[in-house]
């Protein structure tokens, strides 16, 4: 394409945004006014998952009409929320910055296939550690383990970390397997002292922390997949009714 800039914003757009915006390559994309050469599409309505090309860019957007279930493709779609830049203004932008000795992380899934993710885990929710490249990539996180180092199914997961690269990170997964296209209320909590993991609203697992309190953490907060690839992946299916 010849196209070199496009301003979408303050348009009151509405809906969602195709991963083949991202096929348009020659533009340059910015969240807020700089000249007249850059493109632009915030001041919308526009809902997430943003495509990952303009995730960064996206600006301010009124998230308060977008109702009903995230889809994920299960390759680049993800939910991405920057520290510091919040989708919605009035947003609470410290509100999944958790550290300390509690937490609660909660969400309803749909998964429909883990063919492509064999051997990683597939965040579900995850806050994001800034060591880049390093294990762990994360502080807390709520996922599918596909691993199958301990099962020969996939299991959902909670684990939490001490954010300091290279160091320590708890686990408790499910008794009960992944299964596809069907819904399940995943919770994962702690509390200081143990791991918890509830499948529609029953314990479903239950492990010892020698961790005491979550790290710092850093970047951001994403639903449905990774800030940094490494041994995760990207889900696939539906995530609504994200909690923290």
């Amino acid at each position: 394409t010849n196209l070199i800039d496009l301003q979408l914003n303050d348009n009151e757009l509405t809906g969602e945004i195709p991963e083949s915006i991202c096929e348009l390559t020659n533009l340059n994309w910015s969240p807020e006014f700089i000249d007249w050469d850059y493109s632009y599409i915030y001041n919308n309505q526009l809902c997430p998952p943003y495509a990952s090309c303009i995730e960064d860019y996206i600006g301010y957007q009124d998230t308060s009409s977008c109702t009903g279930s995230a889809y994920f493709d299960g390759y680049h779609s993800r939910i991405r929320v920057v520290d510091g830049y919040p989708v919605n203004g009035d947003a609470n932008q410290s509100a999944y910055a958790i550290t300390g000795d509690a937490i609660t992380v909660e969400a309803w899934v749909f998964p429909t296939n883990m063919n492509n993710n064999n051997g990683y885990k597939s965040p579900i929710i995850l806050r994001s550690n800034d060591n880049f490249g390093a294990e762990p990539y994360f502080t807390y996180m709520l996922y599918i383990d596909n691993t199958l180092e301990n099962s020969d199914d996939p299991l959902y997961g909670f684990s939490i970390s001490d954010g300091v690269e290279g160091g320590s990170i708890e686990t408790v997964l499910s008794n009960t397997p992944v299964t596809y296209e069907n819904w399940m209320h995943v919770s994962g909590s702690f509390n200081g002292t143990d791991l918890k993991l509830y499948l529609n609203g029953e314990l479903d697992a239950i492990t010892s922390s020698s961790l005491s309190e979550i790290g710092e953490g850093g970047i951001g907060l994403y639903v449905g997949g990774p800030f940094w690839n490494g041994s995760l992946r990207y889900f696939e299916g539906l995530i609504d009714e994200v909690r923290l």
